[in-house]
């Protein structure tokens, strides 16, 4: 069999993981297509890429891996069992993060329990690498957004320009500049890290070398932005906001990102070991000149997938065309780098290789019975849960305000901020007159915990985030109803101007409550078990505090709260 023939069939681990990436997409496509939407933003982009780049490290070992026949392994089996109670509990209750996770690792996972342990020790880099595609930047910006504000503040002060600092905010001589979330860095961490990772894999055989030279390059990474950050303002301060005070300023900032890119490969290429010391198989049957094209050829894709990434972010119309091309020339030197390490290989394969191929195959024949087992244990997650929502309740259950007493002049929601539920299924904001005191009342409720559609989420905000930087405390209080039935409230104090604003709220789930989003989840589950209505509600309760009569509020709110919580739940309707 000619090298040509080998290399138009597919060795058994790339067929084996495009076969479990295909049916994942197809048995879990809600869970695929929700992390695909999150890939089309700015911070999660480089998502698409990895699945693609992980079955082309795979597709390049093929040599290595081709002597080895694939044998189920039953720890892979537990763990696939694991991955998808996971994700059945995570859909259940609307816990999107672990869902989305669970159906990545259910990708290395189900190849491990199909496989078996020996291939997958070759291969654990590539099967590892696709947790990266899980959209997790957003939980990094607050703490991105700080260090940014830091290291920018210590550079303009050593730089000896006067600035005022503000939490994220500063002041200079030339105008105010504040660090926002796209000023995180983010986007730029990780498609830095992915590329950092890339290089680190294909360049040292150390394992050691590789975690230093990743670890290094998240400190220039996150010190880098910080840097950009600092040029920035201090640039636009002395030109009087003429530059980088507007757009200009988002490309100065991938500019400098390119270079510190090129710059961070170029200090890992002083490090890189001698060809003759790289134990590989694979490369040490290359000669250096050639390993060398190789290399190049390596690099530059590793560039070109860099700036792909980043510079889809910058959505302007006159970078269409660039970005159009830039992607195809990726494609391009992407297949070139293909077919240096697969066809490339030259030779025709001699009857034992032959052999060790027939035997590799026959092995995933002679485990054909562990992975129908698999492919039901995969499937059973979907399944399970279609009949549990299924047969989950529709009713919309919600405290009723209109057994309030004490309390007239119901009115429209009279604060300059409010509550932010997506998509609930009854809502109600109003303000009442309470003891000659201006109360807000908010309800949302929900019929079940589906996602997008879920009373705990990350897109609910009972205080929005531009208001956030105004709380002063946030704690819990303990309130006792006529019945002795003590409960716990969330209280937050929005401080503004001298005046501020007492915030009670709690999450009610059945017939219990709480004020933790985790123990909320576990609520949901509970009453989705038991057939009851599973969506829960929230209330929220306000009043302005004139900044000091905070004992008064409480005492007012407590009132309110007991008349609510002690109130007939209301059945607000079906969802439909």
């Amino acid at each position: 069999m000619t090298s040509d023939a080998a290399t138009r069939v597919s060795n058994s681990a790339t067929t084996l993981f495009v076969g479990i990436a295909a049916f994942l997409a197809f048995a879990y496509w809600e869970s695929v297509s929700g992390m695909f939407q999150l890939w089309q933003l700015s911070t999660h982009q480089h998502g698409l890429l990895v699945v693609p780049i992980s079955l082309f490290l795979i597709f390049r070992l093929r040599a290595e891996t081709d002597p080895i026949a694939l044998r189920p392994s039953l720890a892979g089996g537990l763990l696939v069992a694991a991955l998808v109670c996971a994700w059945i509990l995570a859909r259940l209750i609307g816990v999107q993060a672990v869902e989305q996770f669970s159906v990545l690792a259910l990708l290395p996972a189900t190849f491990v329990a199909i496989g078996g342990l020996g291939v997958a020790r070759l291969l654990l880099f590539p099967l590892l690498f696709v947790l990266l595609a899980f959209p997790f930047g957003d939980v990094l910006v607050p703490g991105l957004m700080a260090v940014t504000a830091d290291i920018s503040f210590v550079l303009l002060q050593l730089s000896g320009i006067p600035v005022l600092r503000d939490g994220q905010y500063m002041s200079l001589p030339g105008g105010e500049f504040v660090v926002a979330e796209v000023c995180s860095g983010v986007r730029y961490l990780m498609s830095g890290v992915l590329v950092s990772l890339l290089y680190a894999y294909l360049t040292y055989p150390s394992h050691f070398k590789r975690w230093v030279f990743v670890s290094v390059a998240v400190v220039l990474l996150v010190f880098g932005n910080g840097l950009r950050a600092y040029l920035v303002m201090a640039i636009a301060s002395a030109s009087n906001m003429r530059y980088l005070a507007g757009e200009d300023h988002i490309y100065f900032g991938w500019v400098l990102f390119g270079l510190l890119i090129v710059a961070i490969m170029w200090l890992g290429g002083r490090f890189a070991d001698e060809p003759g010391d790289v134990p590989s198989p694979a490369r040490a049957a290359t000669e250096p000149e050639s390993r060398g094209r190789a290399g190049l050829a390596t690099l530059g894709t590793l560039a070109l997938i860099m700036l792909v990434v980043t510079l889809n972010p910058l959505s302007s119309e006159k970078l269409g065309f660039v970005k159009l091309v830039l992607g195809l020339l990726g494609i391009v030197v992407a297949v070139v780098v293909a077919i240096r390490y697969g066809a490339g290989q030259g030779g025709t394969r001699d009857p034992a290789a032959d052999s060790r191929f027939l035997r590799s195959h026959a092995g995933v024949l002679r485990s054909a019975g562990s992975a129908t087992a698999i492919v039901v244990l995969l499937l059973s997650g979907p399944i399970l849960t279609s009949l549990l929502e299924s047969s989950a309740s529709d009713t919309v259950v919600a405290p009723d305000t209109g057994l309030i007493t004490h309390c007239t002049g119901r009115t429209a929601w009279d604060f300059d901020w409010s509550p932010r539920m997506k998509k609930p299924d009854y809502e109600q904001a109003l303000s009442l007159s309470c003891s000659e005191r201006q109360v807000g009342v908010f309800v949302a409720a929900y019929s079940r915990p589906v996602q997008g559609h879920e009373l705990v989420s990350n897109s609910n905000r009972i205080i929005p985030s531009e208001y956030r930087h105004r709380g002063r405390s946030n704690s819990d209080v303990e309130v006792t109803s006529p019945g002795a039935d003590t409960w716990n409230i969330r209280e937050t104090v929005l401080e503004s101007s001298g005046s501020g604003t007492l915030v009670w709220y709690w999450y009610g789930i059945g017939d219990a409550t709480t004020t933790s989003k985790a123990v909320a989840k576990l609520m949901q589950l509970r009453e989705l078990v038991r057939g009851e209505p599973a969506g829960g509600h929230v209330v929220v309760l306000a009043v302005g505090t004139d900044g000091q009569d905070l004992i008064g509020a409480r005492e007012l709110l407590e009132r309110l709260a007991v008349q609510l919580r002690s109130a007939d739940m209301k059945t607000m309707g079906t969802a439909t």
